[in-house]
């Protein structure tokens, strides 16, 4: 494998089968398996150079394109190892395996959290990255490798958030499979998909912290999981003070199965920056399912590119975030059951709690010093949930220019799109 991300062996009746759990796209062992072997190195700003000073080069073998994208690919996973690396050396972040207490032989996955995880009871930061082939600590790996770690890491957000005092879990929502010796894919245990990870991780870890107040950072198919989370554990209603999504993948209708004091509660308490030629801050309007309960109103995070949106609403976020009051003065209140199994919402729960985003966007009359302030969520995304190559049948590669490209073409709950997938090129 190009770069197992941890190795363990147990015994069956007829062998000892050693498990790697993994996030390369192939079984290959032609490419280096450190960023130095490849020749590559992180400078003082963050920037992805050759040794020599030289720039990334994607034809590494020219008109070779299935190589190119398999050399990108492995380089990635190099990358991947790197930022696990930084979470730990330079966020000084503790890796904990999920699930908790495997069985013997089990396969696990792990997260990243504060040494104050447990100790914290001020308030908690949970950040959540998209679908594909990121790994915790990630937002794009293209922007890793094209730019620097600040825009295309989560770093920044980690060391902003513990400079101002929260406690910060960092999920890792792909790695969902291990490979056993054979080839074959195993699921992890309560971990086999980027919802059953969240669910596990809030339930067994986020529940246990004593952070009075839980705030939630999630990009593109993240904004679904941090959603599925909302829907399925009711301690995520009481706790999470407020919800910062970048360009979610969410359909605005995915709340509609939910009480109506939940989807309040969440119309009131998230806000979706998304890709957009706006100013940053600027509300989005008349974007698909405005007029549902439940919708999350959106705001321009100021670039028109997808990855580029939590970088660019960086500081929007915690200040959004900086001006949430007490969380029990907007936790849903669910109704009690009536005799016909229907509940009477609350007050509180029918005024849903919290900001009224509409006073928190501001004005377009107003300079753009001003519009950097707020943003808003739930718009009808564009993008399906992206998979390894070997899970997609339809993936093919394709190279426009030098430039390797992944196209995916799949169905998921939002509906049948297809689009060009960021986090495979580069």
């Amino acid at each position: 494998l190009a770069v197992s991300c941890f190795e363990f062996v147990y015994k069956s009746s007829s062998k000892s089968v050693k498990m790697t759990a993994t996030a390369t796209m192939g079984q290959t062992d032609s490419f280096p398996k450190c960023l130095d072997d490849f020749g590559y190195e992180f400078n003082d700003k963050g920037e992805l150079k050759g040794k020599d000073g030289g720039e990334f080069v994607f034809e590494v073998r020219k008109g070779d394109q299935k190589y190119n994208q398999k050399h990108y690919e492995a380089l990635g996973e190099c990358i991947t190892e790197h930022v696990y690396g930084l979470l730990e050396t330079e966020c000084g972040l503790q890796r904990a395996n999920v699930p908790l207490e495997p069985r013997r032989g089990d396969p696990v996955s792990f997260v990243f959290h504060s040494t104050d995880l447990q100790t914290n009871t001020d308030k908690l930061m949970v950040l959540i990255h998209g679908s594909g082939v990121v790994r915790a600590g990630q937002w794009a790996r293209r922007l890793i490798i094209n730019n620097n770690l600040d825009v295309g890491t989560q770093i920044p957000y980690i060391k902003r958030a513990m400079r101002e005092g929260y406690a910060v879990i960092v999920l890792n929502t792909n790695e969902n499979f291990a490979v056993d010796g054979d080839g074959k894919r195993v699921p992890i245990p309560l971990n086999d998909s980027p919802e059953a990870h969240a669910i596990y991780v809030w339930e067994r870890l986020i529940n246990a912290a004593p952070a009075r107040q839980v705030f939630v950072v999630a990009h593109s198919y993240g904004g679904i999981v941090a959603l599925d989370v909302v829907k399925q554990c009711v301690s995520a209603q009481q706790r999470i003070a407020r919800m910062a999504m970048t360009d979610s993948a969410h359909s605005p209708f995915m709340l509609r199965d939910c009480h109506p004091s939940v989807q309040d509660w969440v119309s009131a308490n998230t806000i979706n920056w998304v890709s957009s030629e706006l100013e940053l801050g600027r509300m989005i309007p008349d974007t698909v399912g405005s007029q549902t309960r439940g919708y999350i109103p959106c705001v321009s995070a100021g670039h028109t590119v997808h990855e580029w949106t939590s970088a660019t609403s960086f500081d929007a976020i915690f200040v959004y975030f900086s001006s949430a009051g007490d969380v029990t003065d907007k936790a849903v209140s669910l109704p009690a059951a009536t005799d016909d199994g229907v509940g009477v919402p609350s007050d509180q729960a029918e005024s849903g709690g919290g900001a009224d985003v509409a006073s928190l966007v501001v004005d377009d009359s107003v300079p753009n010093e001003a519009a950097v302030a707020w943003g808003g969520g739930g718009r009808q995304a564009e993008e399906v949930p992206q998979q390894e190559s070997a899970e997609v049948a339809a993936a093919t590669v394709e190279v426009t220019e030098g430039i390797g490209k992944a196209s995916l073409e799949a169905e998921d709950s939002i509906g049948s799109s297809a689009r060009v997938h960021e986090e495979h090129a580069p």
